[in-house]
Parts: structure tokens; C-alpha cells; sequence
């Protein structure tokens, strides 16, 4: 359905709607199905209102608690993101899952260097997850852009100056914070 128009994902949504509201009230999978899809379309609001309904069905539904982080990270709720991550420990103590969900949190909150650890304890149960290679990458390329760009500052500004009295020197410390900041 990715790269479909609304009007496909409504068509999916409404036959979901239709297991869960007329068929099957009790079908959980209907609901993990609406979560995703609504996820993928940014409609956040609703898709934490059908993650929570999937909970209320089944409480020990993983998948719910792992797309509930994730979406509480997007939209910077990190304390529901931390109670996801604890949701799915009361499961299983080294749900890896828990740790993508807060290795992303640390990323969008640029601890690079508690992500690199989270993704390692996700990484040596499923090194192969998707989500857990994809924030890896997105790790490694945040170190990268910060090497280089402390490499830049350390090359450009500060050999070649040696006060901030220099000509320019402040407006230098501007480009430097602005650019730290888009990188990171």
C-alpha cells in the first residue's frame, strides 16, 4: 500500500473497520493492521487510539507496545516512550524491542553515544531487524557528520585564528552552532 493515495488507505481502513466493528470485535490483528497503516499516513492520534484499543483486547501485544514507542518518539513523548520500552521489560527483561525504542529516543535526542549502546543490546538478539539497522546507520552517519564537522572547525577556524577578535570570528561561532545543530 506505500506510495498509494489516501483514498487506498481508506479503502484498507474501512475493511478493518469492518473485521473489528462487525465481524470480529475481538480481532486484535484488525486493529495491529490499523496501526500501522495510520502510522504510515501520519495520522498519529488515531493510531494511538487503536494501539491502545489492541491493548485493551490483549495486553501483552509487543508489536502494539513497540509502535506505540515508536510513535511517542516521533512525536518527541518521551516518557511514553520510556513506559513502551518498560511495557515491553514487564514481557521479557532484555526485550530488544525496548531497546530500539529507546536507542531512537536517544538519537532524536542526540545521546549518539547511549544510542550506539541500546542498538548493540538490540543488534545481539536480532541483528538483522530492520528499525535496529536503519537507527545503526543513522547513528553512524551522526558521528561522521560530526567528525567531519569538528574536523572543518578545527582546520578552518581555529588553526588559522586565534582570538574571537579576528574579523568574522563570531559570525564563524553562528555558522558553526547552526550547522552543528542541522547535523545533529
Amino acid at each position: 500500500v506505500a506510495g498509494r493515495t489516501g483514498d487506498a488507505y481508506q479503502v484498507i481502513l474501512n475493511a478493518l473497520g469492518t473485521v473489528r466493528d462487525e465481524q470480529d470485535p475481538m480481532h486484535w490483528d484488525a486493529l495491529i493492521e490499523e496501526v500501522d497503516l495510520l502510522v504510515e499516513k501520519q495520522r498519529f492520534k488515531e493510531a494511538a487510539a487503536a494501539g491502545w484499543e489492541a491493548l485493551e483486547l490483549n495486553p501483552r501485544l509487543a508489536v502494539v507496545w513497540y509502535s506505540l514507542g515508536r510513535l511517542a518518539t516521533r512525536t518527541f513523548d518521551f516518557d511514553g516512550a520510556e513506559a513502551a520500552a518498560e511495557a515491553l521489560r514487564r514481557l521479557d527483561p532484555g526485550h530488544p524491542l525496548a531497546a530500539i525504542i529507546e536507542a531512537e529516543a536517544a538519537l532524536v535526542r542526540r545521546d549518539i553515544d547511549g544510542a550506539r549502546e541500546l542498538l548493540a543490546v538490540a543488534l545481539a538478539r536480532y541483528p538483522e531487524h530492520p528499525d535496529a539497522q536503519a537507527l545503526l546507520l543513522a547513528q553512524r552517519d551522526w558521528t561522521k557528520a560530526q567528525a567531519s564537522l569538528d574536523s572543518w572547525w578545527r582546520r578552518e577556524y581555529l588553526g588559522a585564528r586565534t582570538t574571537d577578535s579576528t574579523p568574522g570570528a563570531s559570525i564563524s561561532h553562528a555558522v558553526y552552532a547552526e550547522f552543528s545543530l542541522c547535523v545533529m
